[in-house]
Parts: C-alpha cells; structure tokens; sequence
C-alpha cells in the first residue's frame, strides 16, 4: 500500500505464489488441477505447510459444499474439522496423484491430503485460510506423516539397506520410522534440499555413500536404497592424507618456519598446515582490513542439570577433534595457509567480567593473522552458568556449527565419539580442480578495473 509520503509499503502478495524448496508455485493452479482430476470433490484449497521438516504443500479436501465460520479456534477440534480418508477415497486420492504426476513437476504436487467435512470461511464465498492453517499446525508429525501417504497400507523395506535408510529419513524428518514405506518419496514426506544434503551426510557416516543428485532423479525409499554404495566406513575409505602433505614440497620447510613465527609457536606444535580456500582469504582480508568483521559471538545458558566440569572436559575434547577450532591463518608470498595447533586448553578468565562485558569484549579485534580464531568461556552470574564462544566466519559456517555441537552433545553424554571428516580432504579436492578457466574468465570480466589498495 502507498504511505502518506509516497512510499510503498510491501504487506503481503496479492495472488497465491508461495515457494517450495527454493521453487516458485501457483497455489491456483494446483488447485484447479485436483479439480479436474479429482472425481465428486466439491471444495480444495492447496497451501503451503510450513514445519520443523521445512515447506511442504497440503491440499484440503472436501466432498460437500459445507461451509462455517467457526468460533475461536481453541472451542474447534482437530476431529471437528477433519476425518480420516476411507478406503474409497483412499483410492481416488491415488489415482488423481497419478495424473498429477503427468500434468505437474514434482514439487508442486502436494505431500499431504487432508479430508475436511466442510470449509471454514470468513464470509459465504471467502476460504478461511488461516484458520487451515492453525488447525494443520495442531497436527503431530505422525499425524501429518499419515494424511501424507495415498496407499492405506505401506510396502515396509524388504532390505537390511532400506532398513538403513528407513531409520536415517526418521531421524532427519523427525517422524516415526513405522510410517515411512519403501515407496515413499523423501521429498513428499517433508524432505528438501537442504535435508537431502544432510541425508547424504548421515548416510556416508554409516557407510552408505549416495549423492543429492540420486535423491533427486528419484526419491523413493527403495530407488534411493539401490542406488547406495556400500563403503564399509563411509569416507574413511579414502586415502588417508598425511600432514603436511598438501604443502608443496619446495616451500614445505620455510612455510613450517614462518607458520611457527607467526603463531608464536613452535614447529613442534603444529600438526598440520595447507592452503586456504578463497573463500577463507577473501574473510581474513577483510578482518585485516577492519578488525573485528566476520567475527561471531554465541551465548549458551546452561541448564542447571548440566554437569559443569563435565561439559568443560568434553568441549575440550572437541576442539581436540574438530581441527577447525584449533586453526590459524597466515599470509604467504602467494597465497594463505591455515595452520592447525595442537591443543592447548585456554578458557578465557571471566572472573572480573559480566555476561555483558565478555560479549562486547574487544577479543573479536584479536583475531587477526598468526592469532586463534576462536575462544571460548565458562561464566557464572546470577547462579547461572554460561558457555561463551566466539569464532571468526574463515573456520566454520552455519552447517559447521550444527556438526560441532552435535558432537559436543555427544560426547558430553558418553556416547560414540562421532567421527568428523577433516578439512584438509575439501582442500586435496580443491587443489585437483582445474582452475584455469574460472581465472580465464575473471581476468577478461575484471580487464580495465581499479584495483583496491590492500591491507
């Protein structure tokens, strides 16, 4: 709407375009497809469904023409609105998917079919949208993972790795493994890009090796069970890469040496160093340039039955396994390189300080060339105790830090220590790639600019 001062002023989009896993779809459009293709519905309204598996789309159906405007929504039930589909409809629902799959991509046929005994409006004509959605969002994930399935009766997996997989989808949509068949789509049961990617992950964990690509090109349990490898200890299969060993040989020695003055450590100290990615210089860059950028601070309240020292001794741990939280970074002639230090337990002395003042403390301006990128505290105010940690954006990323306090939590709880691929395999990855026609390329788009002046 425009403001008094001729600004726009943006509330929300007129039409029913909504976005799936990245994707744009015509919620219209959708719904006049079951239209045509579903036989004797009277009413259908398709949204999207928003849960802690990500988006999905829910198509509302019904058999009468009844509307209501219905009271608040705490004085409505669940069963008041909805009913479990019949064996009859059940069938309809499998053929109308059938010739969806025909007529529509993939990602907007919806995932899940919900049977209503009328519509809620606002007015005669007018569909009661939101009131949809917070009855939907009173549905368990079990419940939606039923509504979600065509067939009334699931193929259970015939196979040790469907099983396999059967338990890891559970463990990554957050639903019951009971509930997941072997026909069933990762990507209509709440999977999507971003979990595909963690699917892969925790799947190569357990030996099976499997890329997004295979999840994609056909995401039923079964097909994504074929197409696995088994690797017996997933990426741990690979060669193993020595220290050192990324560094050319040539200048192996003098980098050690530098490595070690910069870090004001010694050559003993170091367990490994190779080259930065361009991502990790370009962040150092500009940290060198204003210091304290790309620094990020997390505050952690500790429950009161967390056992303090208990949790010190297992984040210690993890910094030892996790090489990342040990990294420094260090010009060279060329290039950067990270330099992993062996492990020296520091916990920043907090004794002098409040939760405010370690926050906002000037520790972020440290983190510079040859210096730690990370440092953590223990802190205790007004009996509560805090984990403090603050790491620079050149040695982990959002995905990063969901690993490392996976790991933390389970190695605080005794359980397997979970086993953390290095870094240093992304950079052999890295350093194959042929990198001249990515730099054949900048070099004609940038021929004539002006160069900054840097630091």
């Amino acid at each position: 709407m425009y403001n008094h001062d001729g600004t726009i002023e943006f509330c929300s989009r007129r039409d029913t375009q909504v976005k799936i896993r990245g994707l744009r779809v015509e919620l219209s459009e959708v719904e006049y497809r079951i239209r045509e293709e579903l036989e004797d519905v009277c009413q259908v309204a398709v949204d999207m469904l928003a849960t802690d598996r990500g988006s999905t789309l829910v198509s509302y159906i019904c058999f009468s023409d009844e509307t209501r405007s219905l009271p608040a929504i705490s004085d409505t039930s669940i069963d008041e609105l909805f009913t479990s589909p019949t064996a009859e409809i059940q069938a309809l629902l499998a053929a109308m998917v059938g010739q969806l799959k025909t007529l529509l991509p993939n990602y907007m046929i919806p995932s899940v079919f919900l049977i209503c005994k009328y519509m809620p409006s606002i007015t005669s004509t007018k569909l009661d949208r939101k009131t949809l959605r917070k009855m939907t969002s009173l549905l368990s994930n079990d419940q939606l993972s039923a509504f979600s399935s065509i067939d009334d009766e699931k193929r259970a997996p015939e196979t040790e790795v469907e099983r396999r997989f059967q338990s890891i989808w559970a463990s990554i949509l957050n639903i019951s493994a009971v509930s997941i068949g072997r026909d069933d789509h990762f990507l209509q049961i709440g999977g999507d890009s971003i979990s595909a990617i963690h699917l892969v992950s925790k799947a190569r964990a357990e030996g099976l090796e499997i890329c997004v690509k295979d999840i994609f090109d056909d995401s039923r349990l079964l097909a994504v069970a074929s197409k696995a490898i088994l690797s017996a200890g997933g990426r741990e299969m690979e060669d193993a890469i020595l220290p050192f060993s990324l560094l050319q040989e040539a200048i192996r020695d003098a980098a050690l040496k530098t490595a070690s003055e910069l870090c004001h450590v010694p050559v003993s100290a170091i367990e490994d160093a190779f080259p930065c990615t361009s991502l990790q210089e370009g962040l150092m860059a500009l940290s060198a340039k204003q210091p304290g950028s790309y620094v990020a601070k997390y505050v952690y309240k500790l429950a009161n039955h967390v056992d303090v020292p208990r949790f010190k001794e297992a984040w210690c741990k993890t910094v030892e396994l996790c090489g990342l939280l040990r990294t420094r970074i260090i010009p060279m002639k060329d290039s950067a390189l990270q330099v992993i230090v062996k492990h020296l337990v520091k916990w920043e002395e907090t004794t002098n300080e409040t939760l405010s003042s370690l926050v906002h403390s000037p520790r972020a301006l440290e983190m510079t060339y040859g210096a730690p990128l990370c440092w953590y505290a223990l802190h205790c105010e007004a009996e509560a105790n805090y984990f403090v940690w603050s790491a620079h954006h050149a040695i982990y990323d959002g995905w990063t830090i969901q690993v490392i306090l996976k790991a933390l939590e389970t190695i605080y709880r005794k359980v397997d220590v979970p086993r953390l691929r290095p870094y240093n395999a992304f950079i052999r990855y890295n350093l194959a790639l042929d990198h001249s026609a990515a730099a054949s390329f900048w070099s004609t788009e940038l021929c004539g600019s002006k160069r900054a002046a840097f630091p």
